[in-house]
């Protein structure tokens, strides 16, 4: 049990430091990614919210500083959210808005089921894009705790829950996109039923907070080059295949491909936390905006692949995704950042693969999975 803990406490201590000293020196000041989200919060209920000179009063307000990328980027729903912390002044906003995220991630390893439980939290303490994310002011954390308490429900019999609690992901929906292809290629309608439920409840929020030009708004905000900051240190398509003759064809087609993979996966892999683990590292490869703090949404895959008796590649690739070292090589030059991206690449394929191959191959994966496959309830196969 000691050894465990120190393991731990070693990959904090490693993580903190490689986050706060290389990826974000200047987090200590505030500067980071919940400015722009408490001056959405801020702005909540004005039309606003998508006005960049409007964010830059409240930034300059906050902490004197501001940033052209720190627009507030989320729907407007989640402006609301965060209202409450905004009646706060900036400091002590970021400091709640921490705990609570270190909260949420704690809350997702706790939740996560799996036979080892020591193993996983170790193998939290050393995924450096959690740690990026919070020294970021980041959100992701509290994606992982809804993935959570989503499998949590589905395995509980409660698939309508399910559905809405993964809806609650649309604060960045763009790194869940193919979720919703796993739902369809496994018929499960009940998850659907609820996803689309909550989430028709999140556009009228939206809609009310933000008035109805918000769409118009928001999509100025997220085409805006400004907020695509350093394309090379990009863990997606995009950056491995910028630079390349009719890149954004091939950016497509890569995408489209991995897509109709995930699809032909999940509807013949029956387990659901397996394929939308799937659905969650292809989502980081097809996403035009995502970073190595969005990365920590592979601790599900890494979880799930460690915990099974996969083949000897799949599990190494894993592991070695757990370590810092494929996030250290993304701030480093060309080529190395292909090295990490080539190993999601990798990833999704082999978890894919024997799904994809057909139905012989699919019932040989469920049993590689196996503690997976034999601590999941009957209900967790379909709905």
């Amino acid at each position: 049990m000691l050894r465990w803990r120190l393991a731990a406490l070693l990959g904090v201590v490693v993580c903190s430091a490689l986050a706060w000293k290389l990826f974000l020196p200047d987090a200590g000041s505030g500067r980071n990614d919940f400015l722009a989200l408490y001056a959405g919060g801020t702005l909540a209920g004005t039309s606003e919210i998508y006005n960049p000179q409007s964010v830059r009063d409240v930034q300059l307000h906050a902490i004197g500083e501001w940033g052209d990328s720190l627009q507030f980027s989320r729907l407007p729903y989640y402006a609301l959210v965060l209202k409450p912390l905004t009646l706060l002044p900036y400091r002590w906003a970021y400091l709640i808005w921490e705990i609570l995220s270190v909260a949420a991630l704690a809350g997702f390893v706790a939740l996560w089921p799996s036979t080892n439980e020591r193993y996983k939290w170790v193998a939290c303490c050393w995924s450096l894009p959690a740690f990026v994310a919070l020294f970021d002011g980041q959100d992701v954390s509290f994606l992982l705790l809804w993935i959570a308490l989503a499998v949590c429900a589905h395995r509980n019999g409660r698939p309508v829950l399910s559905g809405a609690l993964l809806a609650l992901c649309a604060a960045k929906y763009h790194l869940v996109v193919l979720v919703p292809l796993v739902i369809i290629a496994q018929r499960r309608w009940r998850m659907a039923a609820g996803a689309a439920a909550a989430g028709s409840v999140l556009l009228a929020i939206s809609f009310a907070v933000a008035g109805p030009a918000w769409p118009w708004r928001y999509y100025a905000v997220i085409t805006d080059a400004r907020i695509h900051v350093g394309v090379r240190s990009m863990p997606n398509f995009h950056a491995m295949l910028a630079g390349l003759p009719f890149s954004t064809i091939l950016e497509i087609l890569a995408s489209g491909a991995v897509a109709a993979l995930v699809f032909v996966a999940a509807r013949r892999q029956p387990l659901f936390e397996w394929s939308m683990a799937l659905a969650l590292v292809a989502g980081i490869l097809v996403s035009f905006h995502s970073y190595v703090m969005d990365c920590a949404l592979l601790l599900p895959p890494i979880l799930l692949v460690l915990d099974s008796v996969m083949a000897a590649p799949l599990r190494i690739a894993a592991l070695v995704l757990a370590t810092p070292i494929p996030w250290f090589f993304l701030n480093l030059p060309a080529p190395l950042p292909t090295a990490t991206r080539l190993l999601l690449v990798f990833l999704v394929l082999r978890m894919a693969w024997p799904a994809a191959r057909g139905a012989a191959h699919a019932s040989a994966a469920t049993s590689e999975i196996g503690s997976l496959a034999r601590t999941a309830p009957a209900s967790s196969t379909r709905a």
